[in-house]
């Protein structure tokens, strides 16, 4: 930190398994400058945060943030060809993809993503407009509860990789929920 500036100089952390995450940024009294950039990174750290869940397999992806703080643009960009969703207390892992983009700007976060199980053509996929609010110091951004949500959620998926955590030991849940749904909060 030298002259209200404050510097990440390039940072990469490297997996032996080929794995790769970089990032690098800049942030001073009025604007921010950042990027990271992932490749093939190992979800397994998920399960110090959460241990009753396991989330497995690898991500991959790119982002920046950058311009003012007060209405920096931040653009995000996750991918996955195979995540796997479980818990501890069942015995159930469905393989996933996922496809993943945010856009924020003027305080409003817009999410693309598609999410299937392996084999299934038809993805569901969203599409949400998130109200959000940055604070310059400490730099941070939130969800905004005051501010309307809006969004579309459609296709089919597997329930039972999003419904087993949350499940009793002894419960199993099975199907497939195909629906159209739209989203708005005041």
């Amino acid at each position: 930190y030298e002259d209200h500036n404050l510097t990440l100089s390039p940072c990469e952390l490297s997996w032996n398994t080929g794995a790769h995450f970089r990032c690098e940024a800049t942030i001073n009294k009025s604007m921010v400058n950042g990027s990271y950039k992932a490749e093939h990174v190992p979800l397994d750290f998920i399960h110090f945060f959460v241990p009753s869940n396991i989330v497995t397999g690898r991500i991959s992806g790119e982002g920046t943030l950058q311009g003012s703080l007060d209405n920096p643009d931040l653009h995000l960009q996750l991918t996955s060809d195979c995540i796997t969703l479980g818990a501890e207390k069942v015995d159930l892992f469905i393989p996933l993809k996922l496809s993943l983009q945010l856009d924020a700007k003027d305080n409003q976060a817009i999410c693309f993503g598609k999410l299937s199980t392996i084999g299934r053509k038809e993805p569901l996929k969203w599409n949400i407009k998130l109200p959000i609010e940055i604070q310059k110091i400490p730099f941070a951004i939130s969800f905004s509860p005051d501010k309307p949500l809006e969004g579309n959620i459609e296709g089919s998926a597997e329930i039972a990789p999003f419904l087993a955590p949350l499940l009793a030991e002894d419960q199993l849940v099975e199907g497939i929920i195909k629906r159209k749904l739209k989203l708005q909060a005041p």
